[in-house]
C-alpha cells in the first residue's frame, strides 16, 4: 500500500487531501520485538561483527541495526559488522529491529569485546656477536594493535640460528646455534591474539667468532742469548682473522 489523493467539494472548488494508507495501516500493528544477540561478538581491527536472532514481528522487518559504544550500522540481516572503532578499546553492543510499524527496543547488551589487530613492527634491532651466537636487543612496537603482545621471535639472516627466547616478551634475546666465521644478520617479529606482526628492519651484520686454536708443532733453534721459535697456524681461527701470535 502507499499514498493516495482524495478528492472533496464540487468541481468548481475542489479539494484535495493525500492520505498516506501504508502508514495507518502500519499504526494498526506493534512493532518488532527486541532482536536477540547470539553469543559473543566477533572483533576484527576496528571493528565488531555482531550476530543475532531475528525477533517476531506483525510486519516484515525491513531492516536492523547494530550499535556498538554509540557506532552504528544498519543491515538486512544477521551479522551486521559495525566499523570505525577504536582498537584497544572495550564495547559493547545491541542490535534493535525496524519495520513499518516503527523500532524495537534494542537488544540487551553483548558481552564487552574488543577490537584489535596485529601489533606493529619492533623497531631498532641490534645484535652484538657472541661464540657461535648472537644477543639481539630491540624495542616493542609503538602500537600493540589493541592486544597484549604475548611474545616476540628472532630469525637469523641465514637461517639455522636458534632463538633461544623465542616466545617470550623479553626485548633481547639469545641466538645460538649459529657458524663462527659466517656473517649474520636478525630480524624480529612481535605476536599477539591476532596474530604476528611484521618483520622489523634487518639489525646490523655480526660475525660470531672466539679465540683461536692452540698453534702446533712448535720447534725451537738455539740462537747466542735467543732461540728461533717456529710453529703452525692453528687449524681453527675461531671465527675471525688472528692479528698476531706471542
Amino acid at each position: 500500500m502507499g499514498g493516495y489523493a482524495v478528492t472533496f467539494g464540487t468541481s468548481g472548488a475542489p479539494t484535495q487531501y493525500a492520505l498516506d494508507i501504508s502508514a495507518y495501516f502500519a499504526s494498526l500493528f506493534a512493532v518488532p520485538n527486541a532482536p536477540a544477540i547470539s553469543g559473543t561478538p566477533i572483533s576484527g581491527n576496528g571493528q565488531i561483527s555482531v550476530a543475532f536472532t531475528a525477533p517476531a514481528s506483525a510486519l516484515t522487518i525491513t531492516s536492523y541495526t547494530a550499535n556498538c559504544g554509540g557506532f552504528t550500522t544498519t543491515g538486512a540481516a544477521s551479522p551486521i559488522t559495525v566499523t570505525g572503532l577504536s582498537n584497544g578499546t572495550a564495547y559493547t553492543c545491541s542490535v534493535t529491529a525496524t519495520s513499518n510499524a516503527g523500532t524495537s527496543a534494542a537488544s540487551a547488551n553483548s558481552a564487552s569485546v574488543t577490537p584489535s589487530t596485529v601489533p606493529s613492527t619492533p623497531t631498532s634491532a641490534t645484535a652484538v656477536k657472541g661464540n657461535a651466537s648472537a644477543t639481539v636487543s630491540f624495542i616493542a612496537p609503538v602500537n600493540n594493535g589493541g592486544a597484549t603482545i604475548t611474545g616476540y621471535t628472532v630469525t637469523s639472516n641465514p637461517a639455522g640460528g636458534n632463538d633461544s627466547n623465542a616466545g617470550t616478551t623479553s626485548l633481547s634475546h639469545s641466538i645460538t646455534g649459529l657458524n663462527n666465521g659466517t656473517p649474520y644478520t636478525f630480524t624480529v617479529t612481535a605476536t599477539n591474539i591476532k596474530g604476528t606482526s611484521a618483520a622489523s628492519a634487518a639489525s646490523n651484520a655480526v660475525i660470531p667468532s672466539t679465540v683461536p686454536n692452540a698453534p702446533t708443532g712448535a720447534s725451537a733453534v738455539a740462537g747466542n742469548t735467543s732461540a728461533t721459535v717456529s710453529f703452525l697456524a692453528p687449524a681453527n681461527t675461531g671465527g675471525s682473522a688472528i692479528t698476531g701470535y706471542t
